[in-house]
């Protein structure tokens, strides 16, 4: 019965304990981000990058940038220093925070200092102005 309560009680420092250590969570934004870095660098991706995304490299000659999309990354095209992320539509700050971590900790080791991330979208509205749409869904939403 002892030995039941000890085996029951350490089950339940564990949980604690897990639930204490910081998981690494990736948004749906930083995981096409992550996807398109990976499949740039060689790296191995779960989706076809070709086939889901667009992609524009303004160091390639048009004739590459063309024909890039459906072919594997030219070779040296692996030293990415900087993404850009534009959004249409809204964007938020959580959105951004995780990108930038996303950027800080990839490459870290190979490149120094990771990826600069640059995040822009073209409607980011404040809290009042966020309540204020919240408010406006709610009144559609009634009628």
């Amino acid at each position: 019965m002892f030995s039941k309560l000890v085996s029951q009680g350490s089950s339940f420092v564990m949980e604690g304990v897990k639930n204490l250590i910081v998981k690494k969570y990736n948004l749906p934004i930083t995981k096409i981000v992550s996807d398109i870095y990976e499949s740039h660098c060689g790296g191995s991706t779960s989706v076809d990058v070709s086939k889901t995304y667009k992609l524009f490299d303004p160091k390639l000659s048009p004739s590459v940038s063309t024909s890039y999309p459906s072919s594997n990354p030219p070779l040296g095209s692996s030293n990415i220093s900087s993404v850009v992320v534009f959004m249409l539509g809204a964007g938020n700050y959580i959105e951004y925070e995780n990108l930038v971590q996303y950027g800080a900790s990839s490459r870290k080791g190979s490149m120094g200092n990771g990826v600069k991330v640059i995040y822009a979208t073209s409607a980011l509205a404040n809290a009042s102005e966020f309540l204020a749409q919240l408010r406006q869904l709610g009144e559609e939403i009634k009628t």
